[in-house]
């Protein structure tokens, strides 16, 4: 177990990239001169920031996007590496966490201060325990710092409930302990609040509560109750609310950089102009083809009537022409795709994004976080826009979600939607999803419950959580993976499939996709249970 040690017992510097992040950085904390004053607590916490970013790149596990070749993951084909960087950067963080919980008392400060700082440093312990429970299922419990002669080092790994419990448990102690947003407003932005404290827990117990529930497991209620009340208290807290658009169709104005920190984002992994750093992914969107969209996703968004395209009352345009699967429909998609042959610069120049092989993969060309001038042109390509790691609209699925998976039905039911998924579709003046609309309609409430979350938070790195907790990733993901109807390209060569005399983008075919039971979880680094033979059993299927 000596890599897992080295790993552990590194002392991190701490620099990043904005105000509050950008400080010396330290090569050493020592209890008894560094814990003081209250910079020390943040100094002391502000490298946990760092590993927030979700990136905007995680859908490529899914048949929503796809890079510029078969992702391993989403197809089912990879193997058990030698060393996983989320492995070892998780255990890393945690351990800046519990040195932090193991001296923060010393510093000369109110304890209120010293309670703020303590939620802060329970977060992130969560957060990062969540991140590798999530990816390996039963993992080290991490309760204090370890050292080359702690137990825990050659311990086995605790069970996934002993780990959802401890999440859980630090995310409720942090409630107690962390400040509203409007407590401290004027301080530096991006801070961890109550309210993003309490969006994460409702995410957590989403996960776990939905993951146990489709797996057959007990406990899943308990989950899913947490979850509800941990959405609502965000809700009812009145600190937050959806960012408000000049019109139906610019839904993609709330990525955009001039609206960042808008009363909608609950936390946000920052880049920062002063220092140079620069928001990677608007380059890797929108020219490196490092996320396009896939028909999959474009066919989830409804009509603007409310229906889904394949209902027979839908009125889909259908793939006339290229731009034609985009009239009527639910304005959110035009803030996740952009069409083709728009006007690029307000100029009257028509600006072709879906070329084969320029600016997209599949024929479909992603909007969140993009910007069309910075195409082609490294200087315009650095943006310095935030990522959001949470925002309101995911409290607000959260909410709709947990309260359906409970059993609500009826006009218990509707008030639930009322409160959540229906102030989502106000924004972008789409019908209200009702009890009454779904009968008449026959639809599937679960199924359009779970249609708003892919649509409202495509391409920001929740849809392959949400296959792999529904337990439907089996049968989503081992699908052909197809793009845009071949007539966004004037020539194209390529491989096409052909439905209903409409050829598509053929990407992949079904047969060369093997997702199983066992990649519900990633297997074990083979160097981890190298060194530690306790670790062992790998997860199942490895």
């Amino acid at each position: 177990m000596r890599k897992y040690i080295l790993i552990l017992l590194v002392v991190i510097g701490v620099s990043c990239t904005d105000d509050f992040l950008n400080k010396t950085p330290m090569t050493e904390l020592s209890p008894e001169f560094f814990w003081q004053t209250e910079t020390d607590l943040q100094l002391g916490l502000n490298y946990l920031y760092r590993g927030i970013n979700p990136g905007l790149t995680g859908d490529v596990r899914t048949i929503d996007t796809y890079a510029e070749s078969q992702n391993a993951v989403s197809a089912g084909n990879n193997s058990a590496p030698n060393s996983d960087g989320t492995y070892d950067n998780s255990y890393t963080y945690i351990r800046i966490a519990n040195d932090f919980l193991e001296n923060y008392e010393n510093a000369t400060v109110s304890e209120s201060v010293k309670k703020r700082y303590k939620g802060e440093a329970l977060f992130f312990r969560a957060f990062y325990h969540f991140t590798l429970c999530k990816r390996f299922g039963d993992i080290i419990i991490a309760r204090n710092t370890l050292d080359f002669d702690s137990d825990e080092l050659y311990g086995s790994r605790d069970s996934r409930d002993a780990v959802i419990d401890f999440i859980m448990g630090d995310l409720e102690e942090a409630s107690d302990y962390l400040p509203k947003k409007s407590d401290i407003a004027g301080e530096a932005y991006g801070r961890i609040t109550k309210g993003a404290n309490d969006a994460f827990a409702s995410r957590v117990a989403l996960y776990f509560g939905t993951l146990k529930k489709y797996s057959g497991e007990t406990g899943a209620d308990a989950l899913l109750q947490k979850a509800k009340s941990f959405a609502d208290k965000v809700i009812t807290s009145q600190e937050y609310s959806l960012f408000e658009l000049p019109s139906y169709e610019n839904f993609s104005d709330l990525f955009y950089e001039e609206n960042e920190a808008n009363d909608e984002t609950i936390l946000a992994y920052q880049y920062s102009r002063d220092h140079g750093s620069y928001n990677i992914w608007v380059r890797a969107l929108i020219t490196d083809n490092y996320s396009s969209p896939l028909k999959n996703l474009a066919d989830a968004f409804l009509m603007n009537n409310g229906l889904p395209i394949t209902h027979n009352a839908s009125g889909f345009s259908g793939y006339v022409t290229k731009n034609s699967e985009f009239e009527n429909r639910d304005p959110r998609m035009f803030g996740t795709f952009y069409r083709p042959g728009i006007d690029k610069d307000n100029s009257g120049a028509i600006f072709e994004i879906n070329s084969l092989g320029t600016f997209s993969t599949t024929g479909y060309c992603p909007r969140k976080y993009t910007y069309l001038d910075a195409v082609g042109d490294l200087s315009g390509e650095r943006r310095y826009g935030d990522v959001m790691v949470i925002r309101y609209a995911e409290v607000l699925l959260n909410y709709a979600e947990a309260s359906f998976e409970l059993g609500a039905t009826g006009g218990e039911l509707d008030q639930v939607l009322n409160k959540s998924i229906n102030v989502l579709r106000d924004r972008v003046g789409m019908p209200h999803l009702t009890t009454a609309f779904v009968t008449n309609n026959s639809l599937d409430m679960l199924t359009e419950i779970r249609r708003e979350r892919q649509v409202e938070l495509a391409n920001e790195s929740f849809r392959y959580d949400d296959l792999i907790r529904w337990r439907t990733a089996v049968a989503e993901l081992n699908q052909d993976v197809l793009g845009a109807t071949t007539k966004v390209y004037s020539a194209f060569t390529g491989k096409k499939k052909t439905i209903d005399g409409v050829d598509f983008v053929w990407l992949e075919e079904a047969s060369t996709r093997n997702f199983t039971d066992k990649n519900y979880l990633f297997p074990l680094p083979i160097v981890q249970w190298q060194l530690n033979e306790n670790l062992l059993p790998n997860n199942p299927g490895w």
